[in-house]
């Protein structure tokens, strides 16, 4: 009680960072956090963005059915939500995200987008249906797709749906792919990944405890990196100061990229402390050292914080943010490197390399 009262004290967010418990760490406890990473947390991100990206083609339906701006807006905002609930689980660039034959990242999230190849599916007559969608490839796939063609169009969006059937059709078609896949990324994630990251499955990819216990940490890391480099430096024009790329933004369409980058270091900080609402336990149960998991909170809170205090919407901070940008920048690196050294040290994790952007 001592423990609990004086976490309660120092670190619990109710917002951002959830409250953990000092605790020490065993094997059973790996197991337990493994478990609560794979159900508590992955099913359930997976599971809200499938109901998200169904909401998202209810939306799409009813504004294809009628193109006005009032079924236009909701659309909107329903691919906002669906977002949200995706960059959520960027941190797991694993599984059925990652691995053949599903390989589901691509094709749920690829950008920058390519506006030929949307603009020629529109302009040509080729089919819709889903089993022509299997025989594309990302860039005529995904949310950003779905973003591209829910916020451009002249002379503006509802309007250019309402003149022209096929730009609508191609939108329902996207969307329904989406829900497709996202049906098909929680029953992968069910029978045949739990199983694997939870130790159940001892011919898996994972053939250890530890060895799914590195991937989470791993992964914890890398997305922290991926934030600040590409979602930040790249886009800014880091190391030259004054030389933006915009071409680079993710999210630009909907001006959503710094909401990306903030929701994606949520998704971090959730594997880390848990999430006390659905009590579940993170990585933090295994971090013995009161100090560190103080530190780490912090590091965090400092980091979404940093990120929060950037001008929205970032195409333009990108352009007259540069400070910001880099304080940010600054409080990302300073997470990566406790999750890397002090964090991977106290759980025992083998340190790998960066294999993406995780987008």
């Amino acid at each position: 009680m001592k423990n609990r009262t004086l976490l309660l004290l120092f670190f619990c967010s109710p917002i951002f960072i959830q409250c953990t418990q000092v605790s020490s760490s065993s094997e059973g406890q790996k197991e337990e956090v493994l478990e609560s990473l794979a159900n508590g947390f992955a099913l359930t991100q997976f599971m809200d963005f499938q109901g998200r990206a169904s909401d998202l083609e209810t939306a799409i339906a009813s504004f294809c059915e009628a193109p006005t701006e009032e079924t236009w807006v909701p659309a909107q905002k329903a691919w906002k939500e669906a977002r949200i609930t995706q960059k959520r689980f960027q941190i797991i660039q694993f599984g059925p995200i990652k691995e053949y034959p599903l390989r589901l990242g691509p094709l749920l999230d690829t950008w920058p987008v390519n506006e030929a190849a949307i603009e020629t599916l529109v302009e040509e007559e080729s089919p819709l249906t889903q089993e022509a969608f299997e025989s594309k490839g990302s860039k005529h796939r995904g949310m950003p797709v779905l973003e591209y063609l829910l916020w451009t169009g002249e002379p503006d969006t509802w309007s250019a749906m309402a003149s022209d059937g096929r730009r609508c059709e191609v939108l329902q078609a996207v969307a329904k792919d989406l829900v497709f896949n996202g049906n098909r990324l929680v029953t992968s994630w069910e029978e045949d990944w739990i199983p694997q990251l939870t130790g159940v499955d001892p011919e898996g990819q994972y053939k250890t405890l530890d060895d799914a216990m590195d991937e989470w940490v791993n992964r914890m890391a890398f997305t922290v990196e991926n934030i600040r480099i590409n979602k930040l430096e790249k886009p800014a024009g880091y190391p030259k100061e004054n030389s933006p790329k915009p071409d680079v933004l993710e999210s630009p369409y909907s001006d959503h990229s710094l909401e990306d980058a903030i929701v994606a270091l949520e998704g971090v900080a959730l594997v880390w402390a848990g999430d006390e609402s659905l009590g579940t336990e993170g990585v933090s149960t295994l971090v013995n050292s009161l100090s560190l998991r103080l530190n780490m909170n912090e590091a965090l809170e400092n980091a979404k914080d940093a990120l929060s205090q950037i001008p929205a919407p970032l195409s333009e901070s990108i352009e007259t943010g540069y400070g910001p940008i880099m304080e940010a920048r600054t409080a990302l690196k300073d997470l990566q490197g406790l999750l890397q050294g002090e964090v991977a040290s106290q759980v025992g994790v083998k340190l790998s390399f960066n294999d993406g952007d995780g987008d």
